[in-house]
C-alpha cells in the first residue's frame, strides 16, 4: 500500500506562504548535475496521492530541510521498482533529516495498480505533463527517452534521482542508464553528510 504525507510531515507545512511557479521559462538543454540550482516550483495540493494539503506547497519550503526526490514511470520496470526500494530504505535512514519525495509521471490510478502492492511508505507526487520533469531536464519532447533506450515505447522521464541542499543546489544526482548508477550511500551522505553513516 502506497503510503500518504504523514500529518506530522503536513503540520510543517501551516503557516507557510503561497509561490507561483512559471513554467514558461526555458527549459534546460541538458538534465541538471550537481552544482546547479533547483528551478522553483509548487507541488499543487490536488496532484499529491491520496491526500489534499489544502494549498500549493512550494519547492523552496520542501528543502527548509535537504530534500531527495526521485523521477519514477512505471515504464521502468524492475529498474524503476528497484529504485522505489532504495528511496524507501532511504527514507527511514534520513526520518527528521530530510523530506523524500516521488514525483510520478503516471496519475494515482495507474500508479496503485504498478506499485500499489510494494507496502511502500513513500510519498507520491503526480507531476502531471511532466512538468517538474522537463524543469530538471529530464523530459523532453525533442529528446525522448525511446530513442536513447530500447523497450520503451513512448516517451517517460529519465529515471533520475537528485538530492538538493536547503539553498538549493543539486548536490548529488545520478540517471540510470546514463550518468551513473543510483547509489544508496552516496546519496545519504549528499544528503545527511559523513556522519550519516557511521550511524
Amino acid at each position: 500500500m502506497l503510503s500518504l504525507i504523514s500529518t506530522q510531515h503536513l503540520r510543517s507545512f501551516q503557516g507557510l506562504s503561497f509561490q507561483t511557479t512559471n513554467f514558461d521559462s526555458p527549459q534546460p538543454a541538458s538534465p541538471l548535475k550537481e552544482g546547479d540550482f533547483a528551478p522553483e516550483f509548487s507541488f499543487s495540493p490536488s496532484e499529491w496521492v491520496g491526500i489534499r494539503p489544502g494549498r500549493d506547497i512550494s519547492l523552496a519550503e520542501l528543502h527548509e530541510q535537504p530534500l531527495l526526490i526521485l523521477f519514477y514511470s512505471t515504464k521502468w520496470g524492475t529498474a524503476g521498482t528497484a529504485l522505489l526500494h532504495s528511496f524507501e530504505r532511504l527514507q527511514s535512514r534520513l526520518a527528521g533529516v530530510a523530506n523524500v519525495i516521488i514525483l510520478s509521471a503516471e496519475p494515482a490510478k495507474e500508479l496503485y495498480k504498478a506499485v500499489g502492492n510494494l507496502a511502500l511508505s513513500l510519498n507520491f507526487y503526480y507531476d502531471k505533463d511532466q512538468q517538474l520533469a522537463a524543469s530538471f531536464g529530464v523530459f523532453s519532447e525533442e529528446r525522448p527517452a525511446w530513442k536513447l533506450f530500447s523497450g520503451l515505447d513512448e516517451n517517460t522521464p529519465l529515471l533520475s534521482a537528485y538530492a538538493i541542499r536547503p539553498n538549493g543546489q543539486i548536490s548529488y544526482s545520478s540517471i540510470e542508464g546514463l550518468r551513473g548508477e543510483f547509489e544508496e550511500e552516496d546519496a545519504l551522505t549528499a544528503v545527511a553528510g559523513k556522519a550519516a553513516i557511521a550511524s
